[in-house]
C-alpha cells in the first residue's frame, strides 16, 4: 500500500513538473545536463528522488540508512538529533552511497540546538512574536 501511494504521488509530481517547466526559463548548459541525467533515470529512481527520510544521527543506524539510499534511490535526508560530528561523518557516507547528490535538511524551528546536542538555540517563535521592534528580530 505504501509503495502504491508513493507511486501515485510521484506520478502527480512528474506531471506537475512537466507543466511547470514551461513557466521556468531555461539556463543553457546546466539545465541541459540535468535534463539528460533525468532521461537516464528509470521511473523508480525518479520517484525515489522525491523521498526524504528522517534520520537520527545515532551512528548504529547508519548502515540501515545507506541500504535504504541504495535500494530506493532516495533524494534526501532530514536529521532529527545527535551531534554535529556524527552528522558530518554520516553525511559523507550517505553521499558515497548515493548515485545523485542528496538534499540535506534539519527539523530545527528554533535553531540547531533543537535537534543537535552541540547546536545553538534561538528564542522560540512566541518570544520573537512578542518583540515590538522588528529590527531586533532581523
Amino acid at each position: 500500500m505504501k509503495l502504491r501511494a508513493i507511486l501515485i504521488i510521484g506520478l502527480i509530481s512528474l506531471f506537475q513538473n512537466t507543466y511547470s517547466q514551461e513557466l521556468i526559463p531555461k539556463r543553457e548548459g546546466r539545465d541541459q545536463a540535468v535534463d539528460e541525467y533525468m532521461k537516464s533515470m528509470d521511473l523508480r529512481e525518479k520517484i525515489g528522488q522525491l523521498i526524504i527520510i528522517g534520520v537520527d544521527s545515532d551512528y548504529k543506524f547508519c548502515k540501515n540508512t545507506i541500504k535504504t539510499i541504495q535500494d530506493y534511490k532516495i533524494g534526501g535526508i532530514c536529521y532529527f538529533g545527535g551531534n554535529g560530528k556524527d552528522l558530518i561523518r554520516m553525511s559523507k557516507e550517505f553521499e558515497k552511497a548515493s548515485k545523485t547528490p542528496l538534499v540535506y535538511a534539519i527539523d530545527g524551528e528554533w535553531g540547531l540546538g533543537m535537534r543537535l546536542k552541540d547546536g545553538y538555540s534561538f528564542p522560540r517563535q512566541l518570544a520573537l512574536g512578542a518583540i515590538n521592534n522588528d529590527s531586533l528580530i532581523y
